[in-house]
């Protein structure tokens, strides 16, 4: 089984003071999980490059295996391995597309289909992780995509929450909306 965790980056990283305290609560979401479903390894959208890249030496999901003593996982291609695979950035697409004039539809296109590889990888990755039952975390925008995949090879997947929010998040983001002067 796969129990899928779906979030944003900065708060699997924990990046800002805010995200510090969003990351406590996300890192007890995920103790919960893992007890409850008896996880034997975390894994994760995540490589060490993008954790450097944003000056973290570790993200929530790495220390939950670590706490927990169950082996941790990242599962997306670092730089060299996306240029072996041929994977390219969401951000060299939508450069390449305005420089040659590309659609919204051709953009998007491309896009899912560089997320398709992405997720393929990951898939591997847990196939060659074997460590069942896994808890996998990645961007929310991936959640529906990658349980299709998980799906059709036929694992069993849970779907925790597809796009996880802090609750002094939700809380913080209703009190700006209800102090903005109506349209």
């Amino acid at each position: 089984m796969v129990i899928v965790v779906g979030t944003s980056h900065p708060v699997q990283m924990a990046t800002e003071v805010l995200n510090a305290e969003a990351g406590e609560e996300l890192m007890a979401f995920l103790e919960n999980l893992c007890r409850t479903h008896e996880i034997r390894a975390v894994a994760e959208e995540m490589s060490a490059d993008a954790l450097a890249e944003t000056g973290c030496l570790d993200s929530i999901p790495m220390r939950l295996a670590h706490s927990l003593r169950v082996e941790h996982r990242f599962c997306d291609p670092d730089r060299s391995e996306r240029a072996r695979l041929g994977i390219r950035q969401e951000n060299d697409i939508r450069r390449q597309a305005f420089l040659s004039g590309w659609s919204e539809s051709e953009i998007s296109s491309r896009i899912l289909a560089e997320h398709l590889k992405r997720e393929q990888y990951w898939l591997n990755q847990l196939l060659a992780l074997n460590q069942w039952p896994v808890l996998f975390i990645c961007g929310a925008n991936h959640v529906a995509s990658f349980r299709s995949i998980l799906e059709q090879e036929n694992l069993t997947v849970c779907v925790a929450v597809e796009d996880w929010t802090s609750n002094d998040t939700v809380k913080r983001d209703a009190r700006e909306s209800d102090s903005r002067p109506s349209p």
